[in-house]
């Protein structure tokens, strides 16, 4: 026959292993609880990168659709290279003929510089001077 002592220790520890299955249950509870909160917080930030994502390619189309309209209205405005050819062709004839400085173009650089140096000269004498502030001087007399 089992003694009292015995049978005391043995209730208590199944009442401990009670309590430690129910402490284990609580935490799984607990812990579950948090998976629920950051699944919830992942698909928040799942939801609002895809909005951002959608929003950026949203921006890069329109843009890219703005730099293709820009192309094409731009297209005729630039000269291509065959109508180029022939100011090319002038161009080289006229650094055929180049003796000294008595090209057009040499003349027409001289006249334009002058020009400009005459009228800066103009417009500086022309210009009201200031007059110097007077300077003024303390005179101390010994007594």
């Amino acid at each position: 026959m089992k003694t009292p002592w015995v049978l005391a220790i043995a209730a208590a520890f199944w009442r401990l292993m009670e309590l430690l299955e129910r402490e284990r249950d609580r935490r799984y509870h607990e812990v579950d609880i948090e998976r629920e909160k950051a699944l919830k917080i992942k698909e928040s930030a799942d939801e609002t990168a895809r909005i951002l994502v959608a929003e950026n390619q949203a921006y890069k189309d329109e843009k890219a659709n703005e730099l293709r309209e820009q192309i094409s209205s731009e297209r005729g405005i630039y000269a291509t290279k065959d109508e180029i050819k022939p100011l090319l062709g002038f161009v080289n004839s006229e650094q055929g003929n180049r003796r000294g400085i008595g090209t057009s173009a040499s003349v027409l650089y001289a006249v334009v510089v002058v020009a400009l140096m005459v009228a800066a000269f103009l417009v500086a004498r022309h210009q009201p001077v200031a007059p110097a502030p007077a300077s003024t001087v303390t005179v101390t007399v010994p007594k």
